[in-house]
Order: C-alpha cells, then sequence, then structure tokens
C-alpha cells in the first residue's frame, strides 16, 4: 500500500530509518513530522487527584503510563524501586492485563504495597497531576506520547535514551528531562530518580524545560507541517498549480503516516499513544 504513496510519514528520525531500511521501494526520503501535544487539561491539586484515582494520598509518586508495561521497562522500575526511599509508590495507567504477573514481581521484590495499578484512564491528565513525576524507561518506542503530555503538565521526566525511545532524540539530558542510555539498567534508573527527588533545582528546570519543550511542539506546528508537505506534492505534480492552495493540492497523492496519530479537531487526543 505505502508503495502507491506520493510521500511517507515518520515520527522519528529512528523510525523513518528503519522504514527506509525494510522497504526500499518507499519514495525517499521517509519526511519526519513529530506528533503534536495538546495543552494542559485544568489543573488539579495532587491530592485531589490522588483520591479521585483511589491513590494514597502520603508518599511522593512515580508514574508510569503503558498498554505493554512489559515493553515500557516496568520491571527495571520495580528492580529500582527498593533502592530508593520508603515513601515512593508507583502507580501504572493502562491495560492492566499485565497486572498480575508485576504484582507478583513487586511482591517477591518486597515492594508489593507501594505497587498501584489505575488501569485505563482517558484522559490521562488526573494521573499526571496525581504524580510527582513520571518515569518512562522504554525498551521501544517509535515516539512516547506520554513524554510531552507530562511536560505539558509540568511534571518532570525520566526516559530512556534516543536508541529506544523516538522523543528522546530532540531531548538535552539535564535540560528538558533526565536520560536513561540503558532502559534494562535499574541501578541507574534509581540514581536519575534519586537525583531528582533529592535536587529541587533540577526539578525546577527540568518542569521549565520541559513545559518549553511541550509548547514548541503542539497541534498547530504539526498541521503546519503536513500543509507544507501537501503543498509540495501538489507543486511536484505535472501540471500543479504553483499559485494553489494546499488544500487544492491534497489529492496529488497520498501520504502514509505510519506511527502517526493525529486527532480529530473537536476531540482531545488519547493520551496513552506510545
Amino acid at each position: 500500500r505505502m508503495r502507491a504513496a506520493a510521500a511517507v510519514v515518520a515520527v522519528s528520525d529512528a523510525l523513518a530509518r528503519r522504514l527506509e531500511a525494510a522497504y526500499p521501494a518507499l519514495p525517499r526520503p521517509v519526511a519526519v513530522i513529530p506528533p503534536g501535544v495538546a495543552p494542559a487539561a485544568a489543573p488539579m491539586a495532587p491530592a485531589d487527584a490522588r483520591r479521585r484515582l483511589g491513590l494514597p494520598a502520603d508518599g511522593r509518586l512515580l508514574l508510569l503510563v503503558a498498554n505493554d508495561p512489559a515493553r515500557k521497562g516496568l520491571d527495571t522500575l520495580l528492580d529500582a524501586l527498593p533502592a530508593l526511599p520508603a515513601d515512593l509508590r508507583v502507580a501504572v495507567v493502562g491495560n492492566p492485563a499485565q497486572r498480575p504477573r508485576f504484582a507478583a514481581r513487586a511482591h517477591a521484590l518486597g515492594v508489593g504495597t507501594r505497587l498501584h495499578f489505575v488501569g485505563p484512564l482517558d484522559p490521562v491528565a488526573t494521573a499526571y497531576w496525581a504524580c510527582d513525576l513520571l518515569v518512562h524507561p522504554t525498551r521501544e518506542d517509535s515516539w512516547a506520547m506520554v513524554v510531552p503530555e507530562a511536560m505539558a503538565h509540568g511534571r518532570p521526566v525520566v526516559v530512556s535514551g534516543a536508541a529506544h525511545c523516538g522523543v528522546s532524540a530532540l531531548l538535552h539530558d539535564g535540560v528538558d528531562a533526565l536520560l536513561v542510555p540503558n532502559p534494562t539498567d535499574a541501578a541507574a534508573l534509581a540514581a536519575c530518580i534519586r537525583r531528582l527527588l533529592d535536587d529541587a533545582a533540577l526539578r525546577e528546570r527540568l518542569v521549565a524545560g520541559g513545559r518549553a519543550f511541550a509548547a514548541a511542539h503542539g497541534w498547530p506546528r504539526v498541521a503546519a507541517a503536513y500543509e507544507a508537505l501537501y503543498a509540495r506534492l501538489a507543486l511536484a505534480r505535472p501540471g500543479g498549480d504553483r499559485g494553489g492552495s494546499a488544500a487544492d493540492g491534497a489529492d496529488a497523492g497520498r501520504v502514509e503516516a505510519p506511527g502517526a496519530r493525529v486527532p480529530q479537531a473537536s476531540s482531545t487526543p488519547s493520551m496513552t499513544q506510545k
């Protein structure tokens, strides 16, 4: 199907290179247009958010959002948890199918009472307001929507490096996030989390940098990038009208966007996309 497309769009450079390697017949180069992030939902006090989600009011809360927590690094986070302060809890938002496996692992590690499964949420905003920071030690993510979403809500982020997570290629360690090169390294993950918990100035810096990153990657920017792409396709079409608009040339060729998800204009984008 993609062979007939006039252009192919990937959400990250890493995904674009994989597509080009796997499908030599694709139009080259594969364009890269990262997804956007919606503005933060109306603020909610953390205590109110926790109450709404049935989470304990005491202690500090790490958030992991994943429909496939095994791929998103929950095992590494659980391995790191015994080395972290005892008041630290983990809330997992997403498909609960793997709950028995991870509950058993947490119990074996002696942290069973510190792990809480919230289940699926749409939107996830309440969980962002409830947590102290987002932890995303993913093994593989073409982008990771939850990272800029948490940033938009003013939450500092610990995330895998660019080799494992598409959005991380645009992030700067210590400026807008803390990057963990190896998502299976529990000691390194624990060190990053502890560093954030102990350093208020670092937390403030990451919150400010994260908000700036989210603001720079809104959906209007994505729309403008697609409009520019369609305009180029229209001009490249034999007999293309150089004075026309992007909409005039929208049927000049189909654009395929594997891994991308653009929300309907009248709805808030789901926040559980990878």
